[in-house]
Protein backbone atom coordinates (compact mmCIF):
# COMPACT_ATOMS: atom_id res chain seq x y z
CA UNK A 1 0.00 0.00 0.00
CA UNK A 2 1.71 3.28 -1.34
CA UNK A 3 0.19 6.70 -2.23
CA UNK A 4 -3.63 5.57 -1.62
CA UNK A 5 -2.73 2.81 -4.25
CA UNK A 6 -2.93 -0.70 -3.36
CA UNK A 7 -1.08 -3.12 -5.07
CA UNK A 8 -1.78 -6.81 -5.89
CA UNK A 9 1.36 -9.55 -6.14
CA UNK A 10 0.75 -13.09 -7.47
CA UNK A 11 2.98 -15.09 -5.62
CA UNK A 12 5.64 -17.49 -7.30
CA UNK A 13 4.51 -20.40 -5.01
CA UNK A 14 1.30 -21.12 -2.75
CA UNK A 15 0.87 -22.22 1.06
CA UNK A 16 3.32 -19.35 2.47
CA UNK A 17 3.76 -19.54 6.08
CA UNK A 18 5.56 -16.28 6.99
CA UNK A 19 6.29 -13.00 5.32
CA UNK A 20 9.23 -10.76 6.24
CA UNK A 21 10.07 -7.49 4.52
CA UNK A 22 13.96 -7.29 3.73
CA UNK A 23 14.22 -3.92 2.11
CA UNK A 24 12.05 -1.99 0.65
CA UNK A 25 12.26 -3.63 -2.46
CA UNK A 26 12.58 -7.29 -0.84
CA UNK A 27 10.03 -9.63 0.64
CA UNK A 28 11.32 -13.02 2.08
CA UNK A 29 8.99 -15.40 2.00
CA UNK A 30 8.84 -18.50 3.90
CA UNK A 31 7.14 -21.69 2.07
CA UNK A 32 5.39 -24.31 4.07
CA UNK A 33 7.10 -26.93 2.17
CA UNK A 34 10.51 -25.61 4.05
CA UNK A 35 11.45 -22.79 1.07
CA UNK A 36 13.03 -19.75 1.30
CA UNK A 37 12.49 -17.45 -1.24
CA UNK A 38 13.64 -13.84 -1.82
CA UNK A 39 11.04 -11.72 -3.95
CA UNK A 40 11.63 -8.48 -5.90
CA UNK A 41 8.78 -6.61 -5.58
CA UNK A 42 9.66 -4.34 -8.72
CA UNK A 43 10.21 -6.98 -10.69
CA UNK A 44 8.00 -9.63 -9.32
CA UNK A 45 10.25 -12.24 -9.88
CA UNK A 46 12.33 -14.35 -7.41
CA UNK A 47 15.85 -13.74 -6.90
CA UNK A 48 16.90 -16.42 -4.63
CA UNK A 49 15.61 -19.94 -3.87
CA UNK A 50 16.35 -23.12 -1.47
CA UNK A 51 14.50 -25.13 -0.36
CA UNK A 52 15.72 -26.60 3.05
CA UNK A 53 14.22 -30.28 3.55
CA UNK A 54 10.58 -32.13 2.73
CA UNK A 55 9.64 -30.89 6.23
CA UNK A 56 7.28 -28.30 6.70
CA UNK A 57 8.65 -25.39 8.76
CA UNK A 58 7.85 -25.46 11.87
CA UNK A 59 8.62 -22.01 14.32
CA UNK A 60 10.11 -19.48 12.23
CA UNK A 61 11.46 -15.84 14.00
CA UNK A 62 13.60 -13.14 12.18
CA UNK A 63 16.18 -11.11 14.03
CA UNK A 64 15.85 -8.00 12.08
CA UNK A 65 19.48 -6.28 13.92
CA UNK A 66 21.43 -8.86 13.00
CA UNK A 67 19.76 -10.37 9.84
CA UNK A 68 19.41 -14.18 10.91
CA UNK A 69 16.25 -16.06 10.61
CA UNK A 70 15.79 -18.55 13.09
CA UNK A 71 13.96 -21.68 11.23
CA UNK A 72 12.67 -25.13 12.83
CA UNK A 73 10.93 -28.27 10.86
CA UNK A 74 8.60 -31.19 12.17
CA UNK A 75 12.02 -33.38 12.20
CA UNK A 76 13.08 -31.70 15.14
CA UNK A 77 15.99 -29.44 13.69
CA UNK A 78 16.70 -25.84 13.81
CA UNK A 79 18.24 -22.90 11.19
CA UNK A 80 20.33 -19.97 11.38
CA UNK A 81 20.04 -18.32 7.73
CA UNK A 82 22.15 -15.28 7.56
CA UNK A 83 19.82 -13.09 5.00
CA UNK A 84 22.59 -10.87 3.98
CA UNK A 85 25.07 -13.40 2.86
CA UNK A 86 22.31 -15.53 2.00
CA UNK A 87 24.02 -18.72 3.96
CA UNK A 88 23.03 -20.98 6.81
CA UNK A 89 25.38 -20.23 9.59
CA UNK A 90 23.85 -23.63 11.86
CA UNK A 91 21.82 -26.48 11.84
CA UNK A 92 21.42 -28.56 15.08
CA UNK A 93 18.86 -31.51 15.90
CA UNK A 94 16.90 -30.76 18.89
CA UNK A 95 14.21 -32.60 19.48
CA UNK A 96 12.08 -35.81 18.24
CA UNK A 97 9.39 -34.16 16.84
CA UNK A 98 8.04 -30.92 15.46
CA UNK A 99 9.25 -27.70 16.64
CA UNK A 100 6.46 -25.14 17.03
CA UNK A 101 7.83 -21.97 18.52
CA UNK A 102 11.55 -20.66 18.14
CA UNK A 103 12.56 -17.29 19.59
CA UNK A 104 15.91 -15.60 19.78
CA UNK A 105 17.83 -13.00 21.44
CA UNK A 106 21.48 -12.17 20.75
CA UNK A 107 23.45 -15.68 21.13
CA UNK A 108 20.52 -17.29 23.31
CA UNK A 109 17.81 -19.48 21.94
CA UNK A 110 14.91 -21.21 23.04
CA UNK A 111 12.79 -23.68 21.34
CA UNK A 112 9.27 -25.63 22.23
CA UNK A 113 7.94 -28.95 20.87
CA UNK A 114 5.38 -31.31 20.31
CA UNK A 115 8.04 -33.74 22.72
CA UNK A 116 6.57 -32.02 25.59
CA UNK A 117 10.47 -30.49 25.67
CA UNK A 118 11.59 -26.62 25.93
CA UNK A 119 15.25 -25.99 25.02
CA UNK A 120 17.35 -23.24 25.84
CA UNK A 121 20.57 -22.40 25.35
CA UNK A 122 22.99 -18.83 26.43
CA UNK A 123 26.26 -18.64 24.62
CA UNK A 124 28.17 -22.03 25.93
CA UNK A 125 25.80 -23.53 27.49
CA UNK A 126 22.09 -25.44 26.87
CA UNK A 127 19.83 -27.40 28.98
CA UNK A 128 15.82 -28.94 28.34
CA UNK A 129 12.66 -28.56 30.31
CA UNK A 130 10.11 -30.94 31.09
CA UNK A 131 6.67 -29.44 30.55
CA UNK A 132 4.35 -31.88 30.69
CA UNK A 133 2.59 -31.21 27.68
CA UNK A 134 3.30 -30.25 24.14
CA UNK A 135 5.23 -26.81 24.31
CA UNK A 136 3.58 -24.61 21.61
CA UNK A 137 4.89 -21.00 22.77
CA UNK A 138 7.80 -20.09 23.55
CA UNK A 139 9.60 -16.17 23.99
CA UNK A 140 12.69 -13.96 24.83
CA UNK A 141 13.64 -10.72 25.48
CA UNK A 142 17.38 -9.58 26.61
CA UNK A 143 16.38 -10.18 30.40
CA UNK A 144 14.01 -13.61 30.61
CA UNK A 145 12.37 -16.44 28.82
CA UNK A 146 9.35 -17.95 28.32
CA UNK A 147 7.69 -21.32 27.71
CA UNK A 148 4.22 -22.77 28.32
CA UNK A 149 3.70 -26.10 29.76
CA UNK A 150 0.48 -28.15 31.13
CA UNK A 151 -0.77 -25.87 33.96
CA UNK A 152 0.75 -22.46 33.02
CA UNK A 153 3.85 -20.59 31.73
CA UNK A 154 7.43 -20.72 33.12
CA UNK A 155 9.28 -17.89 33.29
CA UNK A 156 12.94 -18.17 33.39
CA UNK A 157 16.30 -15.96 33.89
CA UNK A 158 19.13 -15.71 31.66
CA UNK A 159 20.87 -18.62 33.12
CA UNK A 160 17.99 -20.71 32.50
CA UNK A 161 16.56 -21.18 36.38
CA UNK A 162 12.87 -20.84 36.68
CA UNK A 163 12.05 -17.89 38.54
CA UNK A 164 8.29 -17.86 38.08
CA UNK A 165 5.57 -19.93 37.41
CA UNK A 166 2.28 -17.83 36.03
CA UNK A 167 -0.73 -20.13 36.50
CA UNK A 168 -3.19 -20.51 33.61
CA UNK A 169 -5.58 -23.64 33.15
CA UNK A 170 -7.39 -21.33 29.73
CA UNK A 171 -7.20 -22.40 25.84
CA UNK A 172 -3.89 -22.92 24.42
CA UNK A 173 -1.95 -20.09 24.20
CA UNK A 174 0.38 -20.20 20.60
CA UNK A 175 1.90 -17.51 20.56
CA UNK A 176 3.71 -15.30 23.20
CA UNK A 177 6.10 -12.55 23.45
CA UNK A 178 7.53 -9.58 25.60
CA UNK A 179 6.63 -6.08 24.91
CA UNK A 180 7.87 -3.59 27.48
CA UNK A 181 6.57 -4.28 31.09
CA UNK A 182 4.50 -7.16 29.75
CA UNK A 183 4.13 -11.06 28.74
CA UNK A 184 1.65 -11.48 25.89
CA UNK A 185 0.02 -14.14 24.94
CA UNK A 186 -2.58 -15.24 22.45
CA UNK A 187 -4.29 -18.73 21.83
CA UNK A 188 -7.58 -20.48 20.84
CA UNK A 189 -9.82 -18.70 22.96
CA UNK A 190 -9.80 -15.50 20.64
CA UNK A 191 -8.22 -13.33 24.05
CA UNK A 192 -5.29 -11.71 24.34
CA UNK A 193 -3.36 -11.91 27.72
CA UNK A 194 -1.03 -9.61 29.24
CA UNK A 195 0.98 -10.60 32.62
CA UNK A 196 2.86 -7.88 33.86
CA UNK A 197 6.04 -9.47 34.21
CA UNK A 198 8.94 -6.85 35.89
CA UNK A 199 5.64 -6.29 38.58
CA UNK A 200 6.47 -9.98 39.20
CA UNK A 201 9.82 -9.85 39.49
CA UNK A 202 10.50 -6.62 41.37
CA UNK A 203 11.78 -8.79 44.46
CA UNK A 204 14.31 -10.68 42.53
Amino acid sequence: YENGKLTKFNMPITGIKRIFLFDENTMILLGIGSEILFFDIDSQRVIFKHKISDSPFGGITYDRDRNLLLLSNEGGVIYLFDTVKKKFLREKSLHKDNIFSVAIDKNRIITGSNDKLCYYENGNFSKFFEAGFLVYSVALNDEFGAFSVVDGINVINLNGNIVKKIPYDGEIINNMTFYHDYLIGAGYDKTIHFWRYKWMFQAL
